[in-house]
């Protein structure tokens, strides 16, 4: 089971043409529980839990609300693919969107500018110290 969940986080980071349709909707309700995502949609947690399990399509209209909902194009939801996954350039990582010129934008643009490894590892464990120190307070 652990090595297919390593599997599927891979694919949501490098290839999400390769998910299916209901794991896109999942990568999409991000922290959300199903009850709380559901209600968004005005739709049971049963049936959102068939949308993500493939088990059922979802209509246009579902499909359209969710795209709007979560700032990505139909074609990014419905295929995986488009020139812009979001309508604003921002991207989903690990279910949470981020936006141009937010802090987390400027992170991960810092961190992936780094040329070396070894320097982009240090600055990763030195962003985690910081993320650690301010969990405890």
């Amino acid at each position: 089971m652990g090595k297919r969940k390593d599997e599927l986080e891979r694919l949501k980071r490098e290839a999400p043409e390769k998910l299916t349709l209901g794991q896109r909707i999942r990568l999409l309700r991000g922290e959300r529980t199903q009850a709380e995502f559901s209600k968004l949609l005005d739709k049971s947690q049963d049936i959102l839990s068939m949308y993500e399990v493939d088990k059922v399509l979802p209509s246009i209209d579902v499909l359209s609300v969710i795209a709007d909902m979560s700032n990505v194009t139909l074609d990014w939801l419905v295929h995986g693919r488009s020139d812009k996954s979001h309508k604003s350039g921002a991207v989903v990582f690990k279910g949470y969107i981020i936006k141009p010129k937010t802090l987390e934008w400027q992170i991960l643009e810092m961190l992936t500018g780094l040329r070396s490894n070894k320097v982009r590892q240090k600055a990763a464990e030195l962003v985690g110290s910081f993320i650690n120190i301010a969990r405890k307070k």
